[in-house]
């Protein structure tokens, strides 16, 4: 998490569960150098280990406790979407040429799927429409693009659900058939 966004990912474990804060640094070196299809791990009071056939990389824990995110989880969304994966990503990615960092995505949820749009004065803007299955009320939500497109890349299914309630409330990306992720994120006004 970083209070834009929070991605969470459950990961079966063979013996039991541990809790443990492992700095988002030291999982993307995990993945560059010792990561493989089976991996172990010890977690001792401050530090974590992870070996695989490659190496061992031992990391320093983060002091503390990871926030309680399942209150931000409400029980119900009123508004659900499912698109394609594939045709949102491209989608996103043609909206943030013309977005960059600094101007989001708006995304108007619809009958028949999402109109994506972005307008930025002097260079112009971009309009696309993903079809799509959307239930709820029509409405318009808006989201950093970069933070939009890692939450939808993260998604390992082919089909993404993003439940919504206001444009005002964090929208959670998860897949439309596994549960083991959930990305929620924070929109931006309007």
């Amino acid at each position: 998490t970083d209070s834009y966004r929070l991605a969470l990912r459950d990961v079966p474990a063979v013996r039991t569960t541990v809790a443990a804060l492992i700095p988002a640094r030291a999982l993307r070196e995990l993945q560059r150098t010792v990561a493989a299809k089976k991996l172990s791990m010890a977690v001792g009071a401050r530090e974590a280990s992870f070996g695989s056939e490659k190496g061992t990389l031992t990391v320093r824990l983060i002091e503390g406790t990871f926030p309680n995110y399942r209150q931000l989880l409400p029980a119900n969304y009123q508004n659900h979407l499912t698109v394609d994966r594939t045709a949102l990503l491209e989608g996103i990615g043609r909206a943030s040429l013309v977005a960059e960092d600094h101007i989001p995505i708006r995304l108007q949820l619809q009958s028949g799927g999402v109109e994506l749009s972005v307008t930025r004065q002097d260079v112009g803007g971009e309009t696309e429409h993903v079809p799509g299955d959307y239930q709820g009320d029509d409405m318009t939500i808006a989201f950093n693009s970069r933070y939009l497109n890692d939450g939808v890349d993260a998604v390992g299914d082919d089909q993404v659900v993003l439940d919504t309630i206001d444009p005002l409330k964090p929208g959670v990306l998860r897949g439309a058939e596994s549960q083991d992720f959930l990305y929620l994120l924070m929109p931006v006004r309007l």
